[in-house]
């Protein structure tokens, strides 16, 4: 299954060497199938494909548009094509966790539910900033 996979990513790409979102998406679905070969079934499965993701993605961001704009950051891009193709792992991080970001008293921040378990941190306060002007002017 793993090699159908593969294959079928592979020959896309081929197939769309001068479509430069068909090779980035490609290229992450590849990494992907690295880190977790399982995810390949998902990939074979149906008439699924890396156009067809790029699709979903454009009506995703037709929902999140304002003044006729939209922007994902490419860890929301990728999960919308991991999603499209039913899967709610990316890059070993559970889908279901949120954006990659988050906003706290007005700052946007990593969101601490997708940051790995060592970087997690509370940010239910935010820190403390003190700047001694006198210090850093030398007076």
């Amino acid at each position: 299954m793993l090699g159908q996979a593969i294959s079928k990513i592979q020959d896309e790409m081929d197939k769309n060497k001068d479509d430069q979102y068909i090779q980035v998406i490609g290229n992450m679905l590849l990494k992907q199938l690295e880190v977790n070969p399982k995810i390949a079934d998902k990939i074979v499965a149906g008439e699924k494909t890396i156009a067809k993701s790029i699709d979903a993605m454009a009506q995703e961001a037709k929902k999140k548009q304002k003044n006729n704009r939209a922007m994902f950051t490419s860890t929301e891009g990728f999960a919308i094509v991991m999603r499209y193709y039913g899967v709610d792992i990316f890059m070993g991080v559970d889908l279901a966790a949120g954006p990659d970001y988050t906003e706290v008293n007005g700052q946007v921040i990593p969101n601490p539910n997708i940051a790995p378990p060592d970087q997690k941190k509370d940010v239910s306060k935010p820190a403390a900033f003190s700047l001694d002007l006198d210090a850093l002017l030398g007076s």
